[in-house]
């Protein structure tokens, strides 16, 4: 008998469903990836028509009733600013798309053709701006200064997650750029921008209320920071709070003063990433010294479980730890008794010494995930090393561990400046008690050779050992995945 075969037009409506967000989602770049890639006129523009779901739509009359009529199938809209090239014929494409969508929440992308400085054409936003009713998320890489937002005001209801996000001086300079509307979404949660346009705006008694994922980007002058420590403490409870500094010489005043003689500020929040943006110059090592220094003083987090230290601009640029920022991180750590809540820290961004890191790691007792990394130089001294696997390790089955008992996730960018076989008895002793379940998650640092690394010892090792211990997960690769807080 001859075996049957099946009609792909006879396909479930289900698994159609699935093929055509799979068909969608291939066109939808990372939100900031810069530039796009394969950035032309022609591609953007299929970007918007979401070609690939119309060229799956012509097999069949069943098929385009589903491509065509299904709402969440163009419910996301990626654009970049090069389309305004092709105005008119953005404009159709854009409304078609609109449209099709019906009534489903809108996930909206909007990229500048040019990141510094490229805000939206007029006629562009006006039309985005009519659905603004159904944005759930809405990201706008460029800059808003010029664009007449007010169509926004009380008609953002179902908004949650929204980003405006440019090149840096635009966003400190007069006049900011307008998001008082921001106050008028009553479902907002989640923010990513310039802190001069929110901590000067209406918007600012929304984010005390509701927000609870604020991300600023951030110059250390006085009057900003210290509405910032006050805003943390006023924050929902177990919020998380992201400040990204730029410490450009350009971008700063001539006369800033690193003293900020900061407030003492106690606050509940979840997660605090301190973070430097700054892509052009590396800071003076004592500027950012001091502007950490003087945060960490200022803060008591007793109910912190995420801790988020890094550069924006790695593995160009590290973030360099001195003594003094090293002792008023213990300070904030004694003082916020996080050896009772901080479950997860990372530092692999960050020049810390050995001794230093375990230093802090001796006071967490609680900690479970762990992202530590050796700097991308040959020239500096490797971070994970035997002596750290040997301080996180279980000699005998009954023994106490000496640092971080309780880690169940090791994320580790390295050199390879270990023993193997030492790593290898580190995962096991992880594994000794009843049940204890571990992941370890190894990448090559900055620089070096990812085919080596993936024919590295440690790898094959690792590899095999989580064939064998169905308690034991290992991810690898030649590009790092970050730690999720």
């Amino acid at each position: 008998m001859a075996p049957k075969t099946c009609d792909i037009r006879s396909l479930p409506n289900e698994t159609l469903l699935n093929v055509f967000l799979h068909a969608t989602a291939g066109i939808f770049p990372t939100l900031l990836e810069h530039p796009f890639p394969n950035l032309s006129l022609q591609t953007e523009l299929e970007r918007i028509a979401n070609a690939p779901l119309l060229a799956l739509s012509r097999v069949c009359s069943r098929w385009h009733t589903i491509a065509v009529g299904t709402s969440t199938l163009w419910s996301h809209l990626h654009m970049h600013g090069i389309t305004e090239r092709a105005l008119e014929q953005t404009i159709a494409l854009l409304t078609n798309h609109l449209e099709r969508s019906q009534n489903a929440p809108l996930l909206v992308l909007f990229k500048g053709e040019t990141f510094d400085r490229h805000p939206p054409h007029p006629r562009i936003f006006n039309l985005l701006a009519q659905y603004s009713h159904r944005w759930e998320t809405a990201h706008f890489i460029c800059s808003l200064k010029g664009v007449d937002t007010s169509a926004l005001r009380g008609r953002l209801p179902c908004l949650k997650y929204f980003t405006v996000a440019c090149e840096v001086r635009l966003q400190h300079c007069k006049p900011v750029m307008p998001l008082d509307f921001l106050g008028t979404a009553p479902c907002l949660t989640r923010i990513v921008a310039p802190a001069p346009s929110l901590l000067h705006s209406e918007t600012l008694r929304t984010i005390r209320g509701q927000v609870n994922n604020l991300s600023l980007i951030v110059l250390p002058l006085h009057d900003e920071l210290h509405t910032i420590l006050r805003l943390a403490s006023e924050l929902p409870d177990a919020a998380q709070l992201y400040l990204c500094f730029d410490l450009d010489p350009s971008i700063l005043p001539q006369n800033w003063d690193p003293a900020l003689l900061l407030p003492s500020i106690t606050s509940s929040l979840k997660v605090l990433g301190c973070r430097v943006c700054s892509a052009g110059v590396q800071p003076a090592p004592h500027q950012l010294n001091s502007v950490l220094s003087q945060l960490f003083d200022s803060l008591t987090l007793p109910n912190l479980e995420g801790l988020d230290l890094g550069y924006e601009a790695y593995p160009k640029f590290t973030l360099s730890w001195a003594p003094a920022q090293h002792s008023a991180l213990l300070g904030l750590c004694d003082r916020s008794a996080w050896g009772r809540c901080l479950k997860t820290l990372r530092v692999s961004q960050v020049r810390v010494s050995e001794q230093q890191l375990m230093e802090i790691l001796s006071l967490l007792g609680l900690l479970e995930g762990l992202e530590v990394g050796d700097l991308p130089s040959d020239e500096e001294m490797p971070l994970v090393t035997d002596s750290l696997l040997r301080a996180m390790i279980r000699e005998n089955s009954g023994q106490q561990i000496q640092l971080v008992p309780r880690l169940a996730h090791l994320v580790c960018i390295s050199r390879l400046a270990f023993t193997p076989k030492l790593f290898s008895d580190f995962v096991v002793s992880r594994l000794t008690t009843a049940g204890a379940k571990f992941q370890v998650s190894l990448y090559p640092a900055a620089n070096s050779d990812p085919d080596v690394f993936v024919e590295s010892t440690v790898h094959v090792m690792l590899r095999q050992l989580a064939v064998d211990n169905s308690c034991f997960s290992y991810l690898s690769g030649k590009r790092h995945r970050w730690m999720k807080l």
